[in-house]
């Protein structure tokens, strides 16, 4: 069973839209609270590790198709435990630049904006593993960036710990236009 919690007295600001496959609640967050003109579209997730009964081999798709519904009507978070490693792996396409005589061609027949690049520090050196770079994929194919590390050291801090290490594996997801929104990021 999927829950949500909140504070009373944002109830009149908040819409549960979505449930999913037992691990995605969509909310749509009013623009009247938000310092950005646009609704924030607010996904909970919960992604199993790939060792758990349930993790039924989990497929983006879903996920990278809610964003795109969302992404149309405002700006998008994804927060949540995905149990994906990234490291210092990139979730931007680097050097994604055409030229300006290419650019110019396509004027009009489509959108296109080109990534920008964004730095991020992490505590999490390993590299990215099997789900981690679903999530990498993800970011980049739907424009969401990865928030951890890019808000200060202490956002890019660890967080998870067992026996076995340490490792990031809860993450804030947002469209890039959503960063002014952040004032803080600590874990």
């Amino acid at each position: 069973m999927e829950a949500v919690y909140y504070k009373k007295r944002l109830n009149s600001y908040l819409e549960v839209l979505k449930c999913c496959a037992d691990s995605m609640v969509w909310l749509k967050i009013s623009n009247s609270i938000m310092s950005d003109c646009k609704d924030l579209y607010l996904c909970a997730i919960y992604v199993p590790p790939d060792k758990n009964i349930f993790y039924r081999k989990y497929d983006c798709d879903v996920l990278q198709e809610h964003i795109k519904h969302y992404g149309a009507l405002g700006n998008i978070a994804i927060i949540g435990d995905l149990n994906g490693r990234i490291g210092k792996a990139n979730d931007f396409i680097g050097h994604d630049l055409l030229s300006t005589q290419l650019q110019s061609d396509i004027s009009g027949l489509i959108d296109y904006t080109p990534d920008s690049p964004s730095e991020r520090t992490t505590e999490d050196i390993k590299p990215a593993n099997t789900f981690g770079r679903k999530i990498l994929d993800l970011c980049k194919s739907s424009g969401v960036r990865v928030c951890n590390g890019r808000f200060g050291k202490s956002s890019g801090k660890f967080t998870f710990q067992n026996k076995n290490g340490c490792s990031v594996i809860d993450y804030v997801l947002l469209s890039h236009e959503s960063f002014s929104i952040v004032n803080n990021f600590m874990i």
